[in-house]
């Protein structure tokens, strides 16, 4: 059995303890008996609390040798928001797993149309779709207060702008749409359709995006013609001003095949007119 043994060289005592029990003690005053009893028991709790803490368990080796299996790989297929006209649509394919238009992997898409009929399921609401290309049909199954009030929009005539998935159903292309919202700005109309238009050609490589290089090179043209117009405005006389003398006012900034140039476009364009030879002046 363990025994605690203390020594004060003040007091001569010593004091013995079995478990939480005060066996004997031998003190020379009995004052000294509360400090020294007060201060044991708190260093034995102390002690004891050490001997019996309990170890915590070991975690029993998984199969992976204690490693948490990593979670699933992420979905790497390329994710888009394709508007299209509904006769796109209609031309895809029933009886692929997946949908292309124009070389483009279709993920999200956006149409747009009138509602020619509605029919209430168990559920939800299916509705055909008409966007004055083709019809067709679409389901929309609400899931909370929010899709709910969406749900009320689905009334014939209502022109709605949906976007959803493209599904297979009954051997017929249809629409499981996620979000729907009611179009009440008929200009909306033309900008989906050319819409439809710009993102067709895009992905058919017939329409090109303007790199940063055409735009520094049209910024760099607006400002040149400035420049010459303004090189004009402050230094011509009733005789006008002579070309060369333009080029090198500003042979530090520009070339001089860019300033001719730009002088012959701004001639072309009635900003300038021939006063003699060479000499132009503004018109204004």
């Amino acid at each position: 059995m363990p025994t605690n043994t203390y020594f004060d060289s003040l007091c001569l005592y010593t004091v013995y303890f079995l478990s939480d029990n005060l066996v004997h003690v031998d003190l020379t005053s009995l004052c000294f008996l509360i400090p020294l009893y007060t201060t044991i028991t708190n260093h034995q709790h102390i002690l004891c609390h050490k001997i019996r803490k309990k170890k915590r368990p070991l975690m029993p080796l998984s199969d992976n040798q204690g490693f948490i299996p990593s979670s699933p790989k992420p979905d790497y297929t390329p994710k888009s928001l394709r508007t299209l006209s509904i006769k796109q649509l209609k031309s895809l394919p029933t009886d692929t797993p997946t949908h292309t238009i124009d070389n483009s992997t279709l993920s999200t898409i956006c149409v747009a149309g009138w509602v020619r009929s509605t029919r209430q399921a168990q559920s939800g609401t299916i509705f055909v779709l008409d966007d004055g290309t083709a019809m067709i049909n679409a389901s929309f199954w609400p899931n909370g207060m929010f899709e709910e009030e969406q749900a009320g929009l689905i009334e014939p005539n209502n022109f709605l702008r949906v976007i959803g998935n493209v599904r297979v159903y009954d051997g017929d292309i249809s629409v499981s749409v996620s979000f729907l919202t009611k179009i009440d700005d008929f200009n909306y109309v033309s900008y989906h359709f050319l819409n439809v238009l710009q993102q067709h050609l895009h992905c058919r490589r017939e329409l090109k995006r303007e790199t940063r290089k055409e735009k520094e090179k049209e910024g760099m043209i607006g400002t040149l013609q400035e420049d010459v117009l303004m090189c004009y405005r402050n230094n011509q006389d009733e005789k006008g001003l002579h070309v060369d003398l333009v080029v090198k006012m500003l042979q530090g900034k520009y070339k001089e095949q860019d300033v001719r140039e730009m002088v012959n476009s701004l001639l072309d364009d009635c900003y300038l007119f021939s006063v003699d030879g060479m000499c132009y002046k503004t018109v204004d």
